[in-house]
């Protein structure tokens, strides 16, 4: 993997370094304290990631992106401000991680980028997903998370009466949600079970899940029946 890193600190690039290091990530790093010295770097080859801080003198690294050939290589911020995770989000950035961070939580975001096998990447309970909420955005943990459901291409999350667009698929947080904690109710809806607060059977013999919140979810037929043997709730 070729790494790109680009912060106006040494000591921040050195420590971000030895910690990929430590997480056994082999591969050529480049370093850059600006945005000026990143496009030169860059001048002897794409990056597989870049690793990019938003506030440095010369320029903020959101001016490195219209400058970065298309496709776009995955970007992960390391920032000390949370104050930009919006535009982080509109940009489509891969993580957005605050320092300072810890080797789980860079494990997490290295594990995301597309060429280290993204789909694979668990989601546990104690992550957080970034969320746009109108004109601003939030972090929230995932064991908080009610209902998971499809709109475009894009994944509207619900929680605590409230909702919050994810900016990735529904089929990607099926693969890695804990499915011990998510089910996918339909082709269109996960839900947590442990936020459900009762389950009825209707006539047709179609599960109606009624969420804490009193959204009720219709289970597929097909899902239904596995939900039920999965939860021994047939002989």
């Amino acid at each position: 993997m070729k790494i790109l890193i680009v912060d106006d600190e040494r000591l921040a690039r050195l420590e971000l370094r030895r910690m990929l290091l430590n997480q056994g990530i082999a591969g050529e790093v480049q370093e850059a304290s600006s945005v000026e010295e990143a496009i030169q770097c860059m001048k002897w080859g794409r990056p597989d990631v870049i690793f990019l801080d938003i506030q440095m003198p010369g320029g903020s690294g959101f001016s490195l992106l219209p400058l970065l050939e298309t496709p776009r290589p995955p970007v992960i911020f390391t920032t000390a401000h949370e104050q930009f995770a919006l535009q982080a989000y509109e940009e489509e950035a891969v993580d957005y991680l605050l320092k300072p961070f810890n080797n789980d939580r860079l494990a997490r975001a290295v594990a995301r980028i597309p060429s280290w096998k993204k789909d694979q990447a668990m989601i546990s309970r104690d992550d957080t997903i970034l969320l746009k909420i109108g004109d601003g955005c939030q972090l929230l943990r995932v064991e908080e998370i009610e209902i998971l459901e499809t709109i475009e291409s894009s994944t509207l999350v619900h929680w605590d009466k409230k909702s919050g667009k994810a900016n990735k698929p529904l089929v990607k947080f099926s693969r890695q949600l804990d499915h011990g904690i998510f089910f996918q109710a339909n082709r269109k809806t996960l839900i947590n079970i442990h936020r459900i607060k009762s389950l009825t059977i209707d006539d047709k013999g179609l599960i109606h899940a009624h969420m804490m919140s009193g959204k009720e979810i219709l289970f597929s037929r097909r899902r239904g029946l596995l939900f039920q043997k999965k939860h021994s709730l047939v002989n």
